[in-house]
């Protein structure tokens, strides 16, 4: 077995056990420790028509019994769910966003907001409007820009900007 496929299958397991045992996890980790652990939304994966084992299969109904929780727009945009429904579901355990932007072709972009199909300031707006007090990060893929570093710069700056804009902050 490769190391690649050993660490899938461990990272697997992983993911179910704690799917499986949230309460036996939590009880273990977080109030042992004080530290706040989200898990965050994934998405199905599907080769063709068939289900294809990856991050446990998660999807938003094995989240309800987490009491904190990490919204990645990215991952919702693969799952096909809308962000504010996301959001709505997730309500005060939200404790953190991923946020990027999708391409909408099935697949996680984590493009850098506005260069995809979801609208992020809508969604960031009702965020600041739905009284959340936790924190988001942009994830994005910077990889094509790698090369430019005043350009990769100027993106960081932008990106940053517009979210604090859309949330009414800065």
């Amino acid at each position: 077995m490769s190391q690649s496929r050993l660490a899938d299958d461990v990272w697997r397991d992983m993911s179910r056990f704690v799917l499986d045992n949230k309460d036996r996890w939590r009880k273990a980790v977080v109030e042992r420790t004080g530290i706040t652990v989200a898990i965050e939304n994934m998405f199905p994966v599907h080769v063709g028509s068939r289900p294809l084992m990856l991050h446990a299969n998660q999807d938003l109904d094995q989240l309800a019994g987490f009491p904190d929780l990490v919204l990645d727009t990215s991952h919702a945009a693969v799952a096909k769910h809308d962000l504010v429904h996301v959001r709505n579901l997730f309500g005060e355990r939200l404790r953190h966003v991923h946020l990027s932007d999708n391409a909408g072709k099935g697949w996680d972009s984590h493009l850098p907001p506005g260069e995809g199909v979801l609208d992020l300031d809508s969604f960031l707006r009702e965020l600041a409007h739905s009284g959340f007090d936790g924190t988001v990060s942009l994830e994005v893929d910077l990889r094509k820009r790698a090369d430019d570093p005043a350009a990769c710069r100027a993106l960081l700056v932008a990106m940053r900007e517009r979210t604090q804009t859309a949330l009414g902050i800065g």
